[in-house]
């Protein structure tokens, strides 16, 4: 959002530990969730695969040929995916489950912890910071400065395969922050919305965020 900036606190190992017992009970909702779900996940994933490998030669040679994907697509489309309803119906349960935990307790605990001000924010009428924006604050800036608590977190790219959602879990870091960071650990960075990704505060470093992990 115009106008806005938001000031993020670098995290430390001292911090780390603080937001994992802060995210305890959310991870042990999450155990039993995951431990059902990878396996559904995997099995959803291999499927799709296989349909989508049905007409792919015949679709990148139609597109290479100048055809639109879309209408690759309705010219060769890709195969059934042999998913049984059930287990889709439990998949989809489950993944809508854990995003529920996600977005209600992991992201809101890992914002509090990260987020040392927002300036610019009003919300009806009012200046507001973290706990206005979690409570009613707009969305596309809610989501804005979650992704950059998520990469302030030094989360991997490669494991958003899991889950498309991300977590804010400070469970899923190895202890290694992103890329600049530990040099500034202790120190903040100032972002100003709309510019995700660019920031003012000297070692600052973007990662890109991850799936959760149990």
């Amino acid at each position: 959002m115009p106008g806005v900036v938001f000031v993020l606190r670098r995290m430390n190992e001292r911090r780390r530990e603080a937001l994992e017992d802060q995210q305890a009970g959310a991870q042990a909702q999450l155990r039993p969730l995951f431990e059902e779900f990878t396996p559904l996940n995997r099995d959803y994933l291999e499927a799709m695969r296989k349909a989508r490998a049905e007409g792919a030669a015949e679709r990148r040679a139609a597109i290479a040929a100048g055809a639109s994907e879309t209408e690759a697509l309705e010219r060769f489309p890709m195969g059934s995916v042999d998913f049984p309803d059930d287990k889709l119906r439990r998949w989809a349960e489950l993944s809508a489950a854990i995003r529920r935990i996600e977005k209600r307790e992991l992201e809101p605990a890992a914002m509090r912890v990260v987020v040392v001000s927002i300036e610019g924010l009003e919300i009806d009428g009012q200046p507001a910071g973290i706990e206005e924006l979690l409570e009613d604050g707009p969305d596309q800036l809610r989501g804005e400065i979650a992704r950059e608590v998520k990469r302030e977190l030094g989360l991997l790219a490669e494991e958003a395969e899991n889950l498309s959602s991300p977590s804010t879990s400070a469970a899923a870091v190895d202890g290694a922050g992103s890329s600049g960071s530990a040099a500034a650990a202790g120190s903040s960075a100032t972002i100003s919305a709309g510019d995700a990704g660019n920031t003012t505060g000297p070692g600052s470093a973007s990662a890109p965020s991850t799936g959760m992990t149990p």
